[in-house]
């Protein structure tokens, strides 16, 4: 409604995969949205169609572009140089953009500052969505089988990785390249000198994850289908060629 432009990636298996779960999800629900597909159901239009309205507002050359894409961090410095007005991307990649202001930006460069920047959360795709949204989070998991010595370290180290000392060790700030924003799976917990952190953890909350088997496997395996329904950057022929060929 800005008529101005979004910056996100479009681009990786992993990427498009999660992007097409967190659109399905809020059309079916995200129990149903996961079970289908891990089922192997086909490719939901109106999914795809949510998709391509993001990439409406994204300019010519970027967010489909697979040398961006490997360029890590691209978009978030980007960000911070006023080249859009929104950046969407995970937490703890604003980290990039905020590195960027502290070694590249002078005064006059008119680079956003950290409290220039104000988080929400993506915008429901439908009025009629069915709660809750999608949050994507990285978890420990610990084999089955194990036992004895290995079942008590394991449990040891997931414990130390999710205490606040190992947190704060690992989030607190050390000046000039600002907190990381990798966002703590705990609450009350206070990182010094990272502002955002409590816009990030309302933006998040009340959100749920897929949890099913194989559903990471598959929606990798769904992101080749739907890489082909959206717009394909020009120069990147590889999957001009692929999609070509699927089509054939």
């Amino acid at each position: 409604s800005r008529k101005q432009d979004l910056f996100v990636d479009f681009k990786g298996k992993s990427t498009l995969g999660e992007w097409y779960f967190t659109a399905l999800s809020s059309i079916l629900g995200l129990a149903s949205a996961q079970q289908q597909i891990v089922d192997g159901s086909p490719i939901n239009a109106g999914a795809v169609s949510y998709l391509r309205s993001i990439l409406a507002a994204c300019p010519v050359g970027y967010c489909r572009s697979q040398a961006l894409h490997e360029n890590t961090g691209f978009y978030a410095r980007a960000f911070i140089h006023g080249q859009s007005a929104v950046y969407v991307g995970y937490s703890e990649t604003i980290y990039y953009a905020l590195r960027e202001a502290a070694d590249n930006c002078l005064p006059t460069s008119n680079c956003l500052s950290e409290r220039e920047i104000a988080v929400r959360a993506l915008p429901v795709f439908s009025l009629d969505r069915i709660a809750p949204a999608v949050g994507w989070v990285d978890a420990f998991a610990i084999d089955a089988k194990l036992a004895g010595r290995k079942k008590d370290l394991a449990i040891d180290f997931a414990k130390f990785a999710t205490s606040e000392a190992a947190y704060q060790s690992i989030l607190t700030p050390e000046w000039p390249y600002k907190s990381r924003y990798l966002l703590p799976a705990r609450i009350g917990l206070t990182i010094k000198d990272a502002p955002l952190y409590e816009q990030f953890l309302k933006a998040h909350s009340g959100r749920g994850t897929g949890t099913l088997l194989h559903l990471n496997v598959r929606l990798r395996d769904i992101a080749n289908k739907v890489t082909c329904e959206l717009p394909i950057d020009r120069d990147d022929t590889d999957t001009q060629e692929a999609c070509r060929a699927v089509v054939k």
